[in-house]
């Protein structure tokens, strides 16, 4: 099993930075707090399989959250905490509290070089919280660790280039789940065709390691794409990447990754659409690579000046090869925000998740939810 990383520390170091930081230059810290308290409706409160008899339940919730924020010209260093309560009317015994915690450093060496670090703490009961593979398992907690580096030069007004490098680790309560430990490192080059064109290509390396029983594993990729993004108008941006992976471990050695997202604003509305294709893990299923398919729409449309509301749709896709895995998914829902007051915002969401399990590993999957939330934001403090 992976060893869970001491996140403690790193994150108070930043803290012990940004204090230090901000009594160097004199400067103020700034102190953003808020509160949400809100109440929900879950239809499957164990993320159980349908034949396996899904219980419902009411939950109430309360979510403070604190952030440190100091910015200067030269540096930006912010640190965020927001524990997450969770209070089940018919079932206490499941009555927790999830955490994410955050630190960001963005620095500007020179006038052409910037650096960053970032790392972000989160331990939660929903894998689709953990993962960003769209796969729904069954109620359990799960710690995820993502620690980012990245450093960007611009050598001429035309052209930069960026080398950056990340881990993920995940790690899950129950035993038969696999453990999984993601570390990338590449590099980046943009040229800038127009004022509102570039093109970018890319190299990244990837090792995916595995807890599995006897003994762990480990699968490579080596990933090349290329890429254009254009503000086409001043309502609409296109950003595409297309590519090759290989991965000499695998069954199958050679696929193709891709991204599209395209965005379309209105007077009061915008519309995002997107579509991605990439080799990631399986959400501890299994210890194998997964290609994961992500279809997106997102619509969203401002009534006033303080109310908005939103429809949102996802579809995933997700396989392994062997075919040991092969999920489908989709998620549909829509939401409204209104702000009563400066410091309060009224929220509602409504979301229906559906999972199909296509190989006979498991079982469909299917889940309501329905929030309401109340959201008030104090004022800022500055020290």
């Amino acid at each position: 099993m992976f060893h869970r990383v001491k996140t403690a520390g790193i994150l108070g170091g930043f803290f012990a930075a940004l204090c230090f930081c901000s009594a160097a230059k004199g400067d103020d810290v700034t102190l953003k707090t808020s509160v949400t308290t809100g109440a929900s409706y879950d239809s499957n409160i164990y993320s159980r399989g349908q034949s396996q008899n899904p219980e419902e339940d009411y939950v109430v919730q309360l979510v403070p959250q604190i952030e440190v924020l100091d910015a200067s010209r030269a540096m930006t260093v912010s640190v965020k905490y927001a524990p997450s309560g969770y209070y089940y009317l018919k079932n206490p015994q499941l009555n927790s509290v999830d955490h994410f915690a955050s630190a960001a450093l963005q620095a500007q060496l020179s006038r052409k070089s910037t650096f960053g670090v970032s790392e972000s703490v989160r331990y939660t009961k929903e894998s689709r919280e953990a993962s960003m593979t769209g796969i729904q398992t069954k109620r359990m907690r799960i710690l995820t660790n993502d620690v980012a580096l990245n450093a960007t030069h611009e050598f001429t007004p035309s052209f930069s280039a960026s080398a950056n490098a990340s881990d993920t680790v995940l790690k899950f309560e129950d035993p038969n789940s696999i453990d999984s430990r993601t570390d990338t490192a590449g590099v980046t080059g943009v040229f800038k065709a127009t004022g509102n064109t570039s093109i970018t290509a890319g190299y990244t390396y990837t090792r995916f390691s595995f807890s599995s029983v006897p003994n762990d594993t480990h699968s490579d990729t080596h990933t090349v794409t290329l890429g254009l993004k254009s503000q086409v108008s001043e309502s609409f941006d296109v950003s595409l990447s297309g590519g090759m992976t290989r991965s000499p471990s695998a069954s199958k050695k050679n696929d193709w990754v891709a991204a599209v997202d395209l965005r379309k604003t209105f007077r009061a509305s915008s519309i995002d659409i997107g579509y991605s294709r990439s080799v990631t893990n399986t959400a501890g299923l299994t210890d194998l690579l997964n290609v994961n398919n992500r279809y997106s729409i997102g619509l969203t449309h401002s009534l006033t000046g303080s109310t908005d509301i939103g429809v949102h749709g996802v579809y995933s896709d997700n396989r392994t090869n062997p075919g040991v895995l092969h999920l489908t998914s989709y998620e549909a829902g829509a939401n409204a925000s209104w702000r009563a007051y400066s410091w309060m915002t009224i929220s509602a969401v409504y979301s229906h998740f559906q999972q199909w399990d296509n190989a006979s590993t498991g079982d469909d999957i299917r889940k309501d939810l329905v929030t309401l939330n109340f959201t008030a934001t104090m004022s800022e403090w500055r020290f």
